[in-house]
């Protein structure tokens, strides 16, 4: 049966003001939330390793409708890898940049990652535990490289709000960039097998709030104000994508 020309307005305008009153208390609980990083420092990127956190407070409209699950100011997490070859740090996540090569699951290098995330306000995590093979670490996230997407935002996102004792689940094509840094994190032996991955919020990666296996730990975040980037891997992917860093 195909609904009358009113009908649909009225759906549209209930949709409409539904969303205007979600981003309105996103807005709200991030103007008021008490997670800011407590100290701003320097980082040098050859200090990060395996399993280290890089958290993100985007200010627009996606950090705002995050918050609104959250009550928190962060909106998405990346995990730090070493390439044990050439030792160029890189960060795992799930993301959609303008640049065609970097979308949904991917690893950038970070260098790359901090100029694109440079207008939002960015934090450090260090990991505390025992050093993570960069072999292992790539074998448990290149399916995801290889086989998912990213999920946008949508009603199913109320999942996030329950939470569930783990069980072994079957692969999915599609997840968001928060559940992939706690599937990462539990196949590492960071996070403890205790809920599922749909179970957590992104305050709780960034504020130590999810129960770590015994002998592992992160430090509180801490903002990042400048960074030492390696100019020769950052000129090196404008040569190779001239028409993305034209524009």
């Amino acid at each position: 049966m195909l609904l009358e020309d009113e009908q649909v307005v009225v759906i549209l305008g209930i949709l409409i003001i539904f969303f205007m009153v979600l981003l309105t208390y996103g807005l709200v609980n991030k103007a008021y939330s008490d997670d800011y990083p407590e100290s701003i420092e320097n980082i040098n990127a050859l200090e990060m390793n395996n399993g280290d956190l890089v958290c993100v407070s985007y200010p627009n409209i996606a950090g705002a409708f995050v918050s609104c699950f959250s009550k928190s100011i962060w909106s998405h997490t990346g995990t730090i890898w070493v390439d044990p070859k050439t030792n160029v740090r890189y960060v795992v996540e799930g993301a959609i940049y303008r640049h065609k090569k970097y979308q949904h699951f991917q690893k950038i290098p970070l260098e790359t990652w901090l100029f694109f995330n440079r207008k939002s306000i960015i934090a450090y995590k260090k990991y505390k535990g025992p050093p993570i093979s960069s072999e292992y670490m790539e074998k448990v996230f290149e399916p995801f490289i290889k086989n998912c997407k990213l999920e946008g935002f949508n009603i199913f996102w109320a999942r996030f709000l329950v939470q569930k004792p783990y069980y072994e689940y079957a692969f999915n094509s599609k997840y968001t960039c928060l559940e992939f840094t706690i599937i990462l994190g539990q196949e590492l032996g960071i996070y403890t097998k205790k809920n599922i991955y749909c179970s957590y919020l992104t305050n709780e990666i960034v504020n130590n709030g999810i129960e770590f296996c015994p002998g592992i730990s992160y430090s509180k975040p801490i903002q990042i104000t400048c960074q030492y980037p390696d100019l020769v891997f950052l000129k090196e992917d404008i040569k190779n994508n001239k028409k993305f860093w034209k524009n």
